[in-house]
């Protein structure tokens, strides 16, 4: 039974990880040798984090959507209507933005979108970027379109 392990080691305080053979395959697995004698493949690997990135990185596909939508509700964006849509959005895993009034906040932030102040009649641009932008910008032009069911 062959594998790898993922093998911590430190070089100036930054610790990073070498996928190595684990013992089953490390006696008859030429691998290049790098360092104090120790067996790595060539790819060397900074967190977990990224070791899980690097491999979903292949699968997932990037799209950045951007669509204009207009404040309906009588009272604009106050409290319960921000709270829907950052909801809404917080269920997307793209990230998403608003820009509006001259300002750029993250669409997923309770309290960066209160400090749009956007009123009646205000237009904002809401930019997804991920792999289910679509998804969210349909969805959350939607809410914007119906007054955030007010």
């Amino acid at each position: 039974m062959g594998g790898c392990v993922l093998q911590p080691w430190t070089l100036r305080t930054k610790q990073r990880y070498d996928l190595l053979p684990d013992s089953t395959t490390a006696a008859s697995d030429p691998m290049p040798t790098h360092g104090q004698g120790r067996r790595s493949h060539h790819a060397t690997i900074s967190t977990p984090r990224q070791a899980r990135a690097e491999g979903m990185r292949a699968q997932t596909v990037s799209q950045l959507l951007k669509r204009t939508v207009v404040i309906s509700n009588r009272l604009g964006l106050h409290a319960r209507p921000v709270m829907t849509f950052v909801e809404l959005a917080s269920t997307f895993e793209c990230r998403i933005t608003v820009r509006g009034r001259n300002q750029e906040v993250d669409g997923k932030s309770t309290l960066l979108m209160m400090t749009l102040g956007a009123t009646r009649g205000t237009e904002l641009e809401i930019e997804a970027d991920g792999p289910d932008a679509k998804q969210a910008l349909d969805s959350l032009a939607e809410l914007v379109d119906r007054g955030f069911d007010e």
